[in-house]
């Protein structure tokens, strides 16, 4: 189930051929949201993904821009990288042994200013997901808790 999470039906009008993903990619106004949004949080995306995933999550999030600033629309790998980031900043992969991510989460003091920082930009880039794809779901944790 975890993996059909992102995937809805997208017919492409000229061919009638089916598109997956969670963004349609025929809307070249995704593509500039995502770089408003990519732009507003430039520094502190990129803090937020220092700190949650050390230096791999920040080159990770660097190619993210690079692609997105190069991209015509959102493709197959942005969207990846865009879960990717949603997930990093949600802290959806804390549980997860076998992942990095989850040793610099339990670094980081509470009480240090950007605990603040990563929880806004997590609702943030949700909101900005939403915004593009209104099909887009949080994680099943995310609705177990809003269902709480």
């Amino acid at each position: 189930m975890e993996g059909k999470r992102n995937q809805f039906r997208v017919f492409e009008p000229s061919t009638g051929r089916q598109l997956k993903g969670i963004y349609p990619v025929k809307n070249n106004k995704n593509i500039t949201r995502v770089r408003e949004f990519l732009k507003a949080h430039d520094m502190k995306l990129q803090d937020a993904s220092h700190w949650l995933g050390g230096r791999a999550a920040l080159m990770r999030c660097h190619r993210l821009r690079q692609r997105v600033a190069n991209a015509s629309k959102i493709d197959y790998g942005i969207r990846r990288e865009l879960n990717w980031l949603a997930d990093l900043l949600a802290l959806r992969s804390v549980t997860d042994c076998d992942i990095i991510e989850g040793n610099y989460v339990t670094d980081i003091d509470l009480h240090n200013p950007i605990v603040e920082v990563i929880c806004l930009l997590s609702e943030e880039i949700d909101l900005m997901l939403r915004d593009i794809a209104p099909e887009y779901e949080t994680a099943p944790l995310a609705r177990q808790i809003d269902a709480a």
